[in-house]
């Protein structure tokens, strides 16, 4: 019982000597930073961050096409490496700093971290500039609202400007409600703002309301009036119209009477005068005047020739740039699905039965056997129309029983007419076994792609720019579906 008692001593005392350090640990570090010293050198170290933070982010408006390419380099071989060059103003720092502020994060509108270091660093020093907690929850509403305006007006053309978190919200706001309701969000989130940013804000917008509504009220008045004026105006020009018009017809009848009280016909006389405009009488005291175009001077060839351009290497930009390696492609075990000899005779003794049926002999018949399909080659006899065996293909494919064939007639460069036939357990073509082929590894090719085996199983290779319509209908997909 005693060592018991002794042994519960000996832990509280241990507990409590535990106890009393932490609390001088936390009592010495408390004063450290109670100093007026160490405020003063954070002060100084956050204001020279947020200048640090404006010359990168504004180089990084810049130089971030140049430098993309090199910032998926690990950081440790980054910052190791001399070879491996930025032409951000703060180097590697800025670089990175600037990519993960402005691409990752918040675009354009990571400029307000800049403000926010600063503040902080003066009112360290003791300089009071703005209320600290309002003015650093405001700049952080500003910088999430501004990252989503600026991604809804500028994410197809410029991703940066709204950067990954802009880009992202205003792909789920557009989802849930719409484009007209992301705009309706951030015109309202912009109302908000200005309301709470500025004191006299909510004054100033109801003064507005009611000049507008004075104004209106001011035209309807105005056009009230008006329009009552120009009624009384039209009335009594109708009236003096119809006293006029009455007037004229009064005397248009005496005039008529008179003629009709003496009954007789007056010729009355038209005269007719005629203008004779002589040739060149009227503008021959406006002179011509003639001006002279200058000619614009050419360069000779000679000296256009003279400092030819260099040839342009497009792998200068991405000297860095590594290719995947092979190990992301799965291997695949090697397929033991063979086309059996009597398969090969069977498939043989159809064609040749379905062509004799109707009357088309051959001479000659080999088979090509590939991984996922049998070329049949047959020589046709003399007189046999190509057309006409080309006409049979539902009918062959009808008598070996296969999912479809396929007639090539003829043969490009041979004299034989070829028909493909499924094989019955096909073969798995893997991407892993036609890029690790020493073909494509040895291709001199810059943009080799690799096509798959045909019928020799031997791989097949092509350039991309062979095949530029490709290309072009993958930046088509690209650009539609944001592949």
């Amino acid at each position: 019982m005693k060592k018991n008692k002794q042994t519960g001593k000996n832990s509280e005392s241990k507990s409590g000597r535990t106890r009393r350090e932490r609390f001088r640990v936390f009592k010495s570090l408390a004063s450290f930073m109670r100093d007026e010293r160490f405020a003063v050198a954070l002060g100084v170290l956050f204001i020279a961050f947020s200048i640090l933070l404006t010359l990168s982010f504004t180089s990084y408006l810049f130089t971030w096409k140049s430098d993309q390419s090199l910032l998926h380099v690990p950081f440790q071989k980054m910052i190791s490496d001399d070879s491996i060059v930025v032409e951000n103003w703060v180097g590697k720092l800025g670089a990175m700093l600037s990519n993960v502020f402005i691409r990752n994060w918040f675009g354009l509108a990571s400029f307000s971290f800049v403000a926010i270091f600063g503040l902080i660093g003066f009112r360290l020093l003791k300089v009071r500039l703005l209320p600290l907690r309002k003015s650093v929850f405001m700049l952080m509403i500003i910088t999430i609202w501004l990252s989503i305006t600026l991604a809804y007006f500028f994410s197809d053309k410029l991703f940066y400007l709204g950067g990954a978190h802009g880009y992202f919200v205003c792909k789920w706001l557009n989802g849930l409600w719409g484009k007209v309701g992301t705009l309706a969000f951030i015109g309202v989130g912009a109302f908000v703002i200005v309301i709470y940013s500025f004191k006299n804000a909510l004054a100033s917008f109801k003064s507005w309301f009611a000049k507008l509504a004075a104004l209106k009220k001011e035209d309807l008045t105005e056009n009230d009036s008006g329009f009552a004026g120009d009624i009384n105006n039209e009335d009594a020009e109708t009236e003096s119209e119809v006293k006029e018009s009455t007037e004229e017809l009064s005397e248009e009848t005496q005039v008529e009477k008179e003629f009709v009280v003496h009954g007789e016909e007056i010729d009355l006389p038209v005269e007719i005068t005629e203008q004779v405009i002589e040739k060149g009488s009227l503008f021959d005291d406006i002179e011509l005047e003639l001006q002279e175009t200058e000619s614009e001077e050419l360069i000779s060839d000679e000296e256009i020739d003279e400092e030819p351009m260099g040839d342009y290497d497009p792998t200068e930009d991405l000297k860095y740039y590594k290719k995947p390696g092979i190990d992301l492609l799965v291997e695949l075990p090697p397929s033991k699905n063979e086309v059996s000899a009597s398969e090969l005779n069977s498939n043989k003794d159809r064609i040749v039965k379905t062509l004799l049926d109707y009357k088309i002999e051959i001479s000659k018949i080999s088979a090509t056997i590939g991984p996922t399909v049998t070329l049949y080659e047959i020589v046709p006899a003399p007189g046999v129309r190509i057309s006409k065996i080309k006409n049979l293909e539902d009918d062959i494919a009808l008598s070996l029983a296969a999912l479809g064939i396929r007639i090539i007639a003829p043969m490009p460069g041979k004299g034989t007419i070829g028909i493909e036939v499924p094989n019955s357990n096909p073969e798995i073509v893997s991407m892993r076994s036609v890029i690790k082929s020493a073909k494509f590894q040895e291709s001199t090719f810059q943009l080799p792609v690799a096509i798959g085996k045909p019928l020799a199983t031997k791989p097949l290779y092509s350039t991309w720019p062979k095949h530029p319509t490709c290309l072009l209908q993958a930046q088509r997909v690209r650009a539609s579906r944001w592949v």
